[in-house]
Order: C-alpha cells, then structure tokens, then sequence
C-alpha cells in the first residue's frame, strides 16, 4: 500500500490554488481546506488512471494530451473539454509545441 504523502499534492500549493479562487475576505477553515485538497487529489488520481487505460488501449508508452481529453469525456467532464483544449494550445504556443504529459508517482505534471 502506497503511503499518503506518494499520491499527495503539495498542500501549499493547492492551498494557494483554493485561495485565489474565493474572494479575499473568505476565510477558509483548515479541515476544509484539507477536504478540498483531498478532492482535487482524488480527481487527478480519477482523470489519470482513465487517461492511462485509454493510453494502455492505443498501445501508447506516453500518455498525450489527447488522452486526458477523452478521460474527461468518458468520465462525463467534458465541460472542461473547451478550456483544456485552449489552455494546450497556449501551452504549445508559449513552448515553441513541445508538450509531454507523464505519470510521476500516480500525478499528473506538465514537463
């Protein structure tokens, strides 16, 4: 069994993440900010081993943007489908193109 802290995003980092998306006057209690830490870590680990599946089933050794794309559609998130996509297309522009998706300890990091 995996301990926590190899799945765990960096909690100051989600934390800074929670912040800037509520007003700056709300305070957020810590057990809540903890709870919403865990569900961003939780979807992640959800969208990733779909998008590996997905990966495994094209007979691909790289996971690929597109597979995180279609992980979202069969797990029925493709709401974020259009702001993902514009969010790798700026990506690409901003990085001359180059773009790699890769697993590092069951999460999902931009390289």
């Amino acid at each position: 069994m995996e301990a926590e802290s190899d799945v765990a995003l960096p909690r100051s980092t989600m934390a800074q993440k929670i912040r800037e998306a509520f007003p700056p006057e709300l305070r957020v209690a810590g057990t809540t900010m903890d709870l919403m830490i865990e569900c961003c870590t939780e979807f992640i680990q959800l969208v990733t081993s779909e998008a590996n599946e997905i990966c495994a089933a094209d007979n691909k050794a790289t996971m690929n943007p597109e597979h995180i794309i279609k992980a979202l559609q069969q797990l029925e998130f493709s709401e974020f489908e259009d702001e993902l996509t514009e969010l790798l297309e700026q990506f690409k522009q901003e990085n001359k193109g180059i773009v790699r998706f890769c697993l590092l300890s069951k999460c999902l990091v931009i390289i």
